[in-house]
């Protein structure tokens, strides 16, 4: 289900992105979303997002600087509820279905302007959705979810100022 893959993307291992688009296309019919994440490398950030949910007239999701494996849990569970009829807004606060609650935050436009969510932009421009400006949630798990090292290593997106990932080019300006 995620476009990342033994810390590669499926771009980086050779995929083209109409074949990535089109991979997305097929899921998105599916389920009604699919997730896309970033690993970056060692000591770089991490963050899984849903492509999808969009259609349905909701922000896309996101999860940052946790373990793709459990962010994918968290963002399938929420989306699952999405495409389904519920709906969370900025500062809501959502229950997993293993029990772990999250924040829900909107992630500042600067960060989307940035490429954070890269894959969705290219999604939603190769399959011509005329929709609004994307907009971006961001799922912030609690401190009690991580060891006492790691309980502060979520960024927080609804700020401006913060840089996580994608600062200077998008990243697709990047492979160029």
């Amino acid at each position: 289900r995620q476009m990342c893959i033994r810390d590669r993307c499926l771009m980086c291992q050779g995929w083209s992105a109409a074949e990535v688009n089109a991979l997305f296309h097929i899921r998105i019919c599916s389920t009604g979303w699919t997730t896309a994440g970033v690993y970056e490398g060692p000591n770089r950030p991490t963050w899984v997002y849903t492509v999808g949910l969009a259609l349905v007239d909701h922000p896309e999701l996101l999860v940052a600087s946790v373990a793709p494996e459990r962010a994918t849990e968290v963002l399938d569970d929420l989306a699952r509820r999405v495409v389904a009829g519920e709906r969370y807004d900025d500062a809501d606060a959502a229950t997993c279905s293993d029990g772990l609650t999250v924040a829900l935050r909107d992630v500042h436009p600067i960060h989307i302007e940035r490429g954070i969510v890269g894959a969705a932009q290219r999604y939603y421009h190769w399959a011509c959705v005329q929709a609004p400006a994307l907009r971006v949630r961001q799922a912030v798990l609690p401190p009690s979810a991580f060891c006492r090292c790691h309980a502060d290593t979520q960024p927080r997106l609804h700020l401006a100022h913060v840089l996580f990932g994608v600062e200077g080019p998008r990243r697709a300006e990047r492979r160029r």
